[in-house]
């Protein structure tokens, strides 16, 4: 069984929110090591769903991870969960986001998966337009550990004009709201 580069953790506290998973990944494993994190919400908001994702740069990254946190508890919340990592369905940065744009999760700005490129947080939308994440063999070899397979090559152009979807909605909100 190959390792995967795209984790789904369980058992995270009901109140954990994105940040706070990254607050506890960064004790054990490197900030620049992972390049996304979505917790979803339940459709009320007020709780996780128990699990979140989380991408990792490389195979060895992800590796490194599991084998430092699964079976823990966790240190930075509810003490009595452990902490449990298994292989994601989704692997890979592109086809997170995909997912994630395609479900249209997200409801408000506040549970967005957070990405970081280059060890820099950007939007999911900048993400979206970002050449290392939109273009892809590199990207998919380097997540998947080998040539995108056909059927991602068909999510990929699916998933860039949904990108574009995505800003919109958000524009409009934003502008629509009075923010900026």
């Amino acid at each position: 069984r190959r390792s995967r580069a795209t984790l789904m953790i369980r058992n995270l506290p009901r109140k954990f929110a994105a940040w706070d998973l990254v607050a506890e990944l960064k004790l054990y494993v490197p900030p620049a090591s992972f390049d996304f994190v979505y917790v979803p919400w339940d459709r009320k908001g007020s709780n996780n769903v128990g699990y979140g994702f989380v991408n990792f740069v490389d195979v060895d990254s992800s590796a490194h991870a599991r084998a430092s946190l699964d079976g823990r508890e966790w240190r930075t919340g509810a003490r009595a969960r452990v902490i449990r990592l298994l292989p994601a369905l989704m692997q890979g940065l592109q086809e997170n986001l995909c997912r994630f744009v395609e479900a249209r999760e997200h409801r408000d700005e506040g549970h967005v998966p957070l990405v970081f490129l280059g060890g820099v947080l950007v939007s999911v939308d900048m993400a979206m337009r970002s050449p290392s994440v939109a273009e892809g063999p590199s990207a998919g070899a380097r997540h998947r550990g080998g040539p995108k397979s056909e059927r991602s090559s068909g999510r990929q152009s699916t998933c860039g004009s949904l990108g574009s979807v995505f800003h919109e909605s958000f524009s409009s909100d934003a502008s629509s709201s009075g923010e900026d």
